[in-house]
């Protein structure tokens, strides 16, 4: 499914986070790329006040170790 049809459907709005981040074309490539990030490690998870994890950051980087994508900005 297209990002823009998602969007359409009530899906929250996937935006680019930093200037190198690859634009999604669809909901298939935002699977994989989180995929990924999981698979090369790419996570870091954030302790809330009650040792709950609060947020999930992740990324991918290309063979250069250039950020391609994720969901934080500070991140690569």
């Amino acid at each position: 499914m297209a990002l823009a049809e998602a969007t359409k459907r009530g899906r929250p709005a996937i935006t680019k986070k930093c200037a190198t981040d690859k634009d999604l074309a669809s909901l298939g490539d935002l699977v994989r790329l989180v995929r990924n990030s999981f698979a090369h490690g790419n996570i870091t998870f954030s302790q809330g006040t009650n040792s709950e994890i609060k947020a999930l950051r992740q990324w991918n980087t290309d063979r250069n170790k250039r950020r391609t994508w994720g969901n934080d900005p500070r991140r690569r």
